[in-house]
């Protein structure tokens, strides 16, 4: 359950397994995660935006124009809306069975759709609603293959209900679903689309693409039309429950605000409350941008379409986004000598003091401690997650301000603590004092900059 406190990310968890049993290091999971995943998913797209050209040129250039766009390379840094692979090979499926009617491709986006659940739930919803889009159209052949979808809807449901259940659980425990408010408040600003997304490859190759189109075949106006669809669908709402201008709610005569349909969801639709961070649906106008670039390019003749295509092809490279900012993780061998002692020492959980929230400047140490308990193998009270129990709020904030007490030793050894480490180069000179005259609290290893005390 606790893995349901945000995403799960087992599948991809299984795909970094044998990389990180060879070095050792957990932290190349994300790494290897982030570049199998670019790989997987340019290759689906490629393959995808092949069969809606009919051309492998165009479907080129769709593709390399979106992988290095700022709407997609922005979600690096967030490895759960950077691996798409699942995702859009459901989404490809589905598009594969309304362009031939053959069942079993609905078959195997059921099957990668399972695959996206216990990967990240929040790209279910996503998924359904491209499946609508793309299949409200063919509802009468839905209709004749019925006992399909009875048996599709079923394996879904079954192979789904851990997942499911974990999720309602949870719900259930804490009562946590997100304010209509926090939606808004991580919504997309309208300006945000020549701001924080503006994408200058993705939107240059679209707009000459555009500048050159004077006709479009009436066989790719069918596609034509649900990507246009889906590109407004993930505008309006990445923009959230009502429309924002500059970070701040925008409102007419200085009143009265402007809802938008993004509310009818988060009201009806079961779970979709939870869902937080509401600006990350511009990835979906992200990829239909490229789609519409992408087909309306194969309409292109001649040498026009060969010059075209590789300026298009030097844009997308020139005006793309690389990865600019890593960050630097010790291996295993050198990580504190704390850990390593750690490691052979009995018990089963450990408090780190200073504890640190979403609030403070050194959040990031939280981070590093759960890296480092991959070693050690003993359960944190701290940590970090994207959601956090009330009650475990109000129990950081009292050892934060009131640590170490007799009361809170009792609290602490109840929970099961074993070792309290006091990391010195943290901490005044006053607080280390506190440490050392508690008599709960006995000494059992120390270096220059941290102390490990016993809970008595």
């Amino acid at each position: 359950n606790t893995l349901a406190y945000g995403v799960m990310l087992i599948p991809s968890a299984f795909l970094a397994y044998i990389p990180v049993k060879l070095t050792g290091s957990h932290f190349l999971a994300y790494n290897f995660s982030i570049v199998i995943s670019q790989f997987l998913t340019v290759t689906v797209l490629f393959l995808w935006f092949k069969e809606l050209t009919k051309s492998r040129f165009a479907s080129l250039i769709g593709t390399l124009t979106f992988a290095l766009s700022q709407i997609r390379m922005l979600f690096v840094v967030h490895a759960h809306f950077f691996i798409m692979q699942w995702f859009l090979t459901s989404s490809f499926m589905i598009w594969r069975y309304t362009q031939n009617k053959k069942i079993w491709q609905l078959y195997v986006a059921s099957l990668f759709l399972v695959i996206q659940i216990w990967d990240n739930i929040y790209l279910f919803y996503w998924t359904a609603f491209l499946g609508a889009i793309l299949l409200f159209p063919h509802l009468k052949n839905l209709k004749k293959g019925f006992k399909h979808l009875i048996r599709i809807s079923f394996f879904v449901v079954i192979f789904s209900l851990p997942v499911f259940n974990a999720y309602l659980s949870v719900y259930r425990q804490f009562g946590f679903a997100g304010s209509i408010r926090e939606s808004a408040h991580f919504s997309m600003s309208f300006d945000d689309i020549w701001k924080s997304y503006i994408s200058y490859g993705l939107y240059l190759n679209l707009l000459i693409v555009l500048l050159f189109t004077k006709k479009v075949k009436s066989g790719k106006l069918k596609d034509l039309k649900w990507i246009l669809l889906l590109l407004f669908f993930g505008i309006v709402m990445a923009l959230g429950p009502v429309l924002k201008l500059e970070g701040e709610t925008f409102k007419l005569f200085g009143r009265y605000f402007i809802p938008l349909p993004y509310t009818l969801f988060y009201y009806l639709l079961p779970g979709f409350s939870a869902l937080r961070s509401v600006h990350r649906f511009i990835w979906l106008s992200g990829l239909a941008a490229s789609g519409i670039m992408a087909l309306l390019f194969s309409n292109l003749v001649g040498k026009k379409k060969f010059y075209v295509g590789f300026l298009l092809i030097i844009i997308a490279i020139v005006g793309g986004v690389r990865i600019t900012k890593t960050l630097s993780f010790p291996t295993p061998e050198n990580y504190p000598q704390v850990y390593i002692w750690l490691k052979e020492q009995k018990g089963d959980a450990i408090l780190e003091y200073p504890v640190y929230t979403w609030a403070d400047e050194n959040h990031g140490y939280e981070m590093l401690r759960m890296l480092y308990s991959s070693l050690h193998g003993k359960s944190l009270i701290n940590g970090a997650s994207g959601f956090m129990p009330k009650e475990r709020d109000v129990l950081l904030a009292e050892i934060i301000t009131d640590y170490p007490t007799m009361r809170l030793n009792q609290v602490l050894k109840e929970m099961g603590v074993d070792f309290v480490i006091v990391h010195k180069d943290e901490v005044g000179n006053e607080k280390i004092t506190e440490f050392e005259s508690d008599e709960r609290l006995k000494k059992v290893w120390e270096d220059s900059k941290i102390s490990v005390y016993s809970l008595n």
